[in-house]
């Protein structure tokens, strides 16, 4: 008899994603922070980026059906987004209201991704 996990969420696969992204994004809040171009034009559409990145790579990695791949996505890249936006906050480039709406926005990137990466992997 094969055992099968009945877990939602597969914890070392969301923290190796999760530590990916946070790290991404606390380098791209830095060179926003040291950089005022990156930091006006590149940081937000980057850090989604990012992101859906995070959640399509989980997603790909579980390979355990959508809803699935979408929950985790949303997980891996709201602690990842909301980590790299804190550091924004510490270095006071950011208000804590856009902390709240880019952990949002970022969230829903990571859902994106996390579809679009059970995508690919029934297709490998």
């Amino acid at each position: 008899m094969m055992f099968t996990s009945r877990r939602i969420i597969e914890p070392v696969t969301l923290l190796r994603v999760g530590l990916a992204e946070a790290s991404a994004q606390v380098l791209l809040a830095l060179l926003g922070h040291f950089v005022a171009w990156a930091g006006g034009h590149l940081v937000f559409p980057a850090g989604i980026m990012i992101a859906a990145a995070g959640g399509f790579f989980y997603a790909r990695e579980i390979d355990k059906g959508y809803a699935r791949g979408a929950l985790g996505g949303a997980l891996a890249g709201g602690v990842g987004a909301a980590i790299g936006t804190a550091v924004l906050v510490a270095l006071q480039d950011v208000t804590v209201y856009e902390l709240a709406f880019r952990t949002g926005v970022s969230i829903l990137a990571g859902v994106l991704g996390g579809l679009i990466g059970q995508i690919a992997a029934n297709r490998a």
